[in-house]
């Protein structure tokens, strides 16, 4: 009846279409559009494509609008109605349709970027650094005390002078561990593995993926997630409605030569370096878990 009409920005586009309907379709169209998820044998297999635009398969219906085409009748189009005489309700409707330029829900389970949305996010953790291990650089602080307006005396007759022992021994020094801040969001999942997602709170990569740009092994950890549930019309049972799913990962970025540091170590004051830890019963300081089976 009317359009397409479009609203395009850099950031995406907005189209929309007006068509005209029976009544006794709308429900069909309305499954047409936003499918429920199919199931088998009692388990759910997959969550269909929505319907597209004709003629430009990127654009994917987000929300439809149907009215009574005339004011003069209300519509019953789901037939709550049985016993009403011809006549009494509208036959037809006006439809309009919106579609967006949107990532579709039709996920391939093996690949984890076909169905998570990536945050990124660089910042860094604090840990104390035991004074009474660190050393001075004695040729810096000659070089700061003859730029003080109080200082005396003349500069060293050239060469090196030896590190000076570190004297302020009450007061910490602090150090910033770099990390990368990960955010992947999960929406229409349909009956996540919540086993696997709670038993793996709190541990570290055993393997590498290029979701996570292929990050050295025990140097991802999993933070946290928060989920929630959406309800929606669309003739499925409330037992396989989708959630949306936000993970949290911390990744470190801390190298010592051509030794990575992970998160198993801890810096020790005592030896003044970074060490990996163990129990006396050979546990590690984290479990370990599968990236490649993680979001399946």
């Amino acid at each position: 009846m009317e359009g397409p009409t479009f609203d395009i920005t850099d950031t995406g586009s907005t189209t929309t279409e007006v068509y005209h309907l029976r009544s006794k379709d709308l429900e069909k169209f309305f499954f047409l559009s936003f499918p429920p998820p199919v199931i088998a044998h009692g388990s759910i297999n997959y969550l269909p494509a929505r319907r597209r635009m004709p003629g430009a398969l990127g654009m994917v219906t987000t929300g439809i609008n149907a009215v009574p085409l005339s004011s003069d009748k209300p519509g019953d189009p789901l037939g709550v109605d049985e016993d009403a005489e011809d006549g009494t309700y509208n036959d037809t409707y006006k439809v309009t349709i919106t579609y967006e330029t949107l990532k579709e829900f039709d996920n391939d389970p093996n690949d984890p970027e076909s169905f998570l949305e990536i945050s990124l996010t660089g910042g860094g953790q604090f840990i104390s650094v035991p004074p009474g291990k660190m050393e001075i650089e004695a040729n810096d602080v000659n070089d700061l005390a003859m730029t003080s307006s109080t200082a005396n005396g003349d500069p060293p007759a050239g060469g090196v002078l030896p590190p000076e022992p570190n004297r302020d021994r009450v007061v910490p020094i602090l150090k910033v561990v770099p990390t990368l801040e990960w955010q992947l969001k999960w929406k229409h999942a349909i009956n996540p593995n919540w086993d696997v997602i709670i038993a793996n709170l709190g541990r570290v990569n055993n393997d590498s993926i290029p979701l996570f740009r292929n990050p050295p092994k025990e140097t991802l950890l999993y933070m946290g997630f928060s989920a929630s549930q959406s309800y929606l019309w669309n003739g499925s049972r409330a037992s396989v409605q989708p959630w949306t799913i936000n993970y949290k990962f911390s990744q470190r970025l801390v190298t010592k030569g051509t030794h990575v540091i992970g998160w198993q170590h801890v810096y020790s004051p005592h030896k003044g370096i970074w060490v990996k830890v163990r129990a006396p019963d050979g546990g590690r300081l984290y479990e370990t878990m599968s990236l490649k089976s993680f979001f399946r």
